[in-house]
């Protein structure tokens, strides 16, 4: 027979674990409770936080993880064992079987995500399968037949005003799926909505990665006048963090095709072969290839 827990039981259990895990972080670093706790939180509170006994404000929480040196994200995965969630397990899945361009194990993902909608009636597994099926678009677009839920996608990233790391991560997984009026519209809405979170490393990163890509689209498509608005954008989110090099790089040679593409074929050619070069001297052969490759589709077109 199950064991049906009540709620105040699952609390309880979850306040203990989160207490004891502080205690085991604290004394890791060797650090007493009194090093730990201020004018805001007693010795007394602290430890029977540490026991489970009783529970402490989210605001205690944060200053007792900043006293410890510990992210809240290095905290809540650590608290969850350090396992994936579903969510970030979903996202190594997808990114193995893209590189592989294994369509079959994306079908089988993107099914499984629809399933669990069905069951659950969790707009996130919705959202999750549109997202897979602009992969499976990218891939092989005769078995794309997702065209009709498109504007659900549409409607959440436009709903939400601020974008977490998920809306990023849905946004730049299904940027096939929008016209450019849409990608134009849904990019302002990305640099607008995440602005709050540029200081933090993790989400700074793939807005930037997320921009490079739709800047490359816009200016495939012919359309400098946003691309340049948006590499603009993606210049002063470089100037917060110097070591992003591969960025860096990569933005001289959007710089350079938007040259090219505005009728400075010249200068375009030199920036571009410029940063070809440096892909080239980091030992970065692949990433040379396919720029190189790109270039030269450019040149032809001419």
């Amino acid at each position: 027979m199950f064991n049906i827990k009540s709620t105040s039981e699952v609390r309880e259990m979850s306040n203990q674990s989160i207490g004891m895990l502080i205690r085991e972080f604290r004394q890791s670093r060797n650090l007493t409770m009194k090093e730990v706790c201020d004018n805001d939180l007693s010795i007394a509170q602290l430890s029977k936080f540490e026991r489970g006994v009783s529970e402490i404000t989210i605001n205690k929480l944060l200053m007792i993880l900043d006293k410890l040196n510990i992210t809240v994200e290095e905290f809540f995965h650590a608290e969850k064992e350090f396992e994936l969630s579903e969510f970030e397990q979903l996202i190594l899945d997808m990114k193995e079987h893209y590189i592989n361009r294994d369509v079959d194990k994306i079908l089988a993902l993107r099914d499984g995500q629809s399933r669990k909608y069905e069951e659950r009636n969790i707009k996130f597994f919705e959202l999750n399968a549109i997202m897979l099926s602009a992969l499976i678009k990218d891939l092989d677009e005769d078995q794309y037949d997702w065209e009709d839920r498109e504007p659900k996608l549409i409607d959440h990233l436009m709903e939400v005003d601020i974008w977490c790391n998920y809306e990023i991560v849905l946004f730049a997984n299904s940027i096939s799926l929008f016209t450019v009026e849409a990608l134009v519209m849904l990019t302002n809405e990305m640099i607008n909505n995440t602005q709050y979170y540029h200081v933090i490393g993790k989400h700074r990163t793939i807005t930037i990665q997320t921009l490079t890509n739709v800047i490359l689209i816009l200016l495939e498509k012919g359309e400098t006048f946003h691309s340049k608005m948006f590499h603009d954008t993606l210049e002063e989110l470089l100037e917060i963090d110097q070591y992003m090099l591969y960025e860096k790089n990569v933005s001289k040679y959007l710089n350079g095709f938007h040259h090219f593409s505005t009728g400075e074929e010249a200068r375009g050619i030199q920036l571009m072969e410029e940063s070809i070069q440096t892909f080239d001297i980091l030992d970065r052969k692949q990433l040379a290839d396919n720029f190189r490759a790109h270039l030269n589709n450019l040149q032809m077109q001419k």
